[in-house]
């Protein structure tokens, strides 16, 4: 049940211009406009009757399907030959693999269920399973809602301008590396960019 439609509609209005422009929505622009938007919709009606509370805006937002959303500035979706591409990986390591031994290790007390042991069990001869991997890297920012902007529920592509500052923009790299064997070698490593060795070492 909406208690303040006409307000409700003001806000959700400028909100989609404010995303249309390119520019980043969060909780503190919602307060903000809500709150001057109840004053000049509502000019007849004391301050205290409306409150931005959490109940209120969680419900405003399900009602508008409204979500936290990361930036892409691009559309996700997957490319249209991906199984393609993955039935293809997954016959080169079938062809070319060697299987490791399945023996204990102190790295591993047990064979990993995601091992190409359970995938196909022949021997065909090629590459070691401890030599096959699979490396991956993510962008981790500084700033905890850096990247982030209420968006409608769906959009493919959630962009935004940058700020002057470009503060949105300091951030580290997680890199992972799981190999076919299931054996944990490489820890996950944080690459720090933007900065000399020199002021790494300080």
């Amino acid at each position: 049940m909406c208690l303040w439609p006409e307000m409700e509609l003001k806000l959700f209005e400028a909100f989609i211009a404010r995303r249309a422009q390119g520019h980043p929505v969060r909780d503190g622009w919602f307060r903000r406009k809500a709150k001057e938007l109840w004053k000049t919709t509502y000019p007849n009606l004391p301050a205290r009757l409306f409150v931005f509370s959490q109940g209120w805006f969680h419900r405003f937002l399900s009602r508008h399907c409204v979500v936290l959303r990361f930036v892409t500035n691009m559309a996700q979706s997957r490319p249209d030959s991906y199984k393609k591409d993955i039935l293809s990986w997954l016959r080169f390591n079938r062809q070319n693999r060697i299987l490791t031994p399945l023996i204990s290790s102190p790295l591993q007390a047990s064979p990993s269920p995601l091992s190409l042991h359970y995938i196909c069990n022949d021997n065909q001869g090629g590459i070691p399973e401890h030599c096959i991997c699979n490396v991956d890297e993510t962008p981790l920012p500084w700033e905890f809602l850096a990247g982030q902007t209420y968006d409608i529920q769906g959009a493919r592509t959630i962009w935004s301008k940058s700020t002057q500052s470009g503060s949105e923009k300091c951030q580290c790299t997680l890199f992972l590396c799981i190999f076919a064997d299931g054996v944990p070698r490489v820890p996950p490593v944080l690459i720090f960019t933007a900065t000399t060795g020199a002021k790494v070492r300080k």
